[in-house]
């Protein structure tokens, strides 16, 4: 009994301890229920709903980085569409270049997030400037969630083989959203859509 205590416990620090976006407040909730079926195998249930001030679109999150998205809400609960979902897109920073793109799971492996979108192959083909393996991945300022929220690290690169003027990045995603016992929505709205980069101000 005390191990497994000392475990849940533990699970709530990983779900609570958010270091990054300090100024974002946020609400901790239990997971209660996952998916059951093919049908629903990328949504979550979690404890808390619009009357803790949560919202359709908002960010849900780790203290290691992004879960997922909140989709439908009553008063009591939510359902999150998790980032294992491979249509769920997402607009990405690359922090070791600044290079923006758009990605997704892969959909033959919930841990591995692809960035096919928006990424440009090195002129003369200049190893040097490729992203470097084991940086970070973040959202973007252009994304539909608040910027900086970590997804995991480079794992590869490589040239599309279908253009090749292209690049596709893998990230080795920081969340195993299939075995989550709490999640915290970042209580801050975001945008509803993904462009690749901002648009333009105009006067």
């Amino acid at each position: 009994a005390a191990e497994a205590e000392r475990e849940a416990f533990q699970r709530l620090l990983e779900a609570t301890e958010i270091t990054y976006l300090p100024t974002i407040p946020t609400e901790t909730a239990d997971v209660v229920r996952t998916a059951v079926g093919n049908f629903d195998d990328h949504v979550i249930t979690i404890e808390k709903g619009s009357n803790h001030g949560i919202r359709p679109g908002m960010a849900v999150v780790t203290g290691a980085g992004l879960v997922g998205s909140v989709d439908r809400v009553d008063a009591t609960t939510a359902n999150v569409q998790l980032l294992s979902d491979s249509e769920l897109v997402i607009g990405v920073r690359l922090v070791s270049t600044g290079e923006v793109g758009l990605g997704h799971t892969d959909a033959d492996d919930p841990l591995t997030f692809v960035i096919d979108r928006g990424l440009d192959w090195p002129e003369d083909d200049d190893q040097s400037l490729l992203p470097e393996i084991g940086t970070v991945v973040v959202t973007a300022a252009s994304s539909r969630y608040p910027a900086e929220i970590p997804l995991g690290r480079i794992k590869d690169v490589y040239l599309d083989p279908e253009n090749d003027i292209a690049m596709i990045v893998e990230v080795e995603l920081a969340n195993d959203v299939r075995d989550l016992s709490y999640a915290t929505v970042l209580l801050a709205e975001g945008v509803d859509q993904v462009p690749l980069v901002p648009t333009p101000s105009t006067s």
